[in-house]
């Protein structure tokens, strides 16, 4: 993804202390509900995005690096489903449903939960109709465009925080049992 030419502008020892504020601020007023971890890897959210318009990819993409996640940005159908088989770590696909090619974006999800049934998706559509046909389904987010950078990112991480906690309850009954036994 590209990044913004502009940046922080550097100023005298005198400023650099308010500079020094301000970007405190600035970073606490954007910091993401991502898991944090030592090992910074495993607490990114991965999101496979799939978005045929390249100024939404951009600016999607963009924003949800900014707020720490991995992004793997691809046009079409037919290429993620080359990355999901790939083996690389996809917690969320974020997909448009109008896609070129053979396949649209609610049957790219239904082909990748087929591997992945747990995996969390995001629809994305400016024809509401289409959309309407996959609320309910489990695991899954609706936003219907024009949506805001913000309001895809909180979609990831809401998604993402709710398998958090399907995870840790489902890694705790193990645990629970054992004690039980003992």
């Amino acid at each position: 993804m590209n990044q913004d030419a502009s940046g922080p502008i550097v100023g005298s020892a005198e400023t650099s202390e308010l500079g020094n504020e301000l970007a405190k601020l600035a970073e606490g007023a954007s910091q993401s509900m991502a898991p944090e971890s030592v090992d910074d890897e495993p607490a990114k959210i991965h999101v496979l995005l799939v978005e045929d318009e390249s100024l939404i990819a951009e600016i999607i993409g963009e924003t949800l690096i900014d707020a720490g996640h991995a992004v793997h940005s691809v046009s079409n159908a037919e290429d993620a489903l080359v990355h999901l088989a790939s083996g690389s770590r996809v917690d969320v696909l974020f997909t448009d449903i109008n896609l070129p090619g053979e396949m649209d974006g609610a049957a790219l999800a239904e082909s990748a939960r087929k591997s992945d049934p747990k995996l969390a998706v995001i629809y994305a559509s400016g024809r509401w109709g289409l959309l309407d046909k996959l609320r309910g389904l489990p695991n899954a987010k609706i936003l219907q465009k024009p949506y805001s950078p913000a309001r895809a990112c909180e979609a990831v991480e809401s998604l993402a925080a709710a398998k958090l906690e399907v995870d840790s309850e489902r890694d705790k009954k193990p645990a629970e049992e054992l004690a039980l036994a003992l």
